[in-house]
């Protein structure tokens, strides 16, 4: 079995999503549970989930709630690569 991360991150706050057009289960529920428990666990010692579209939402909320300021995510491709699958 080979698994593939379809996200990259570039930077602090920009990410890379690459469309497999099939279904991938790292959009699983089970994987979204993962992320928010991420962002609720403040330990030191923790260790990074790989860089993942529920990590970017988690990110955006957090900054949201600690900053007051508005946040934005801006999905950006050719027609019908997948922005509004996830």
């Amino acid at each position: 079995m080979i698994t593939i991360n379809n996200y990259m991150s570039v930077g602090l706050s920009e990410y890379v999503a690459l469309n497999p057009h099939k279904y991938v289960s790292s959009n699983s529920d089970s994987i979204m549970h993962k992320y928010a428990a991420e962002y609720r666990d403040t330990s030191e010692h923790k260790q990074p989930l790989p860089p993942h579209i529920f990590q970017l939402a988690n990110n955006a909320y957090y900054h949201m709630k600690r900053t007051t300021q508005d946040q934005s995510i801006v999905f950006s491709g050719e027609m019908g690569s997948g922005k509004s699958e996830n």
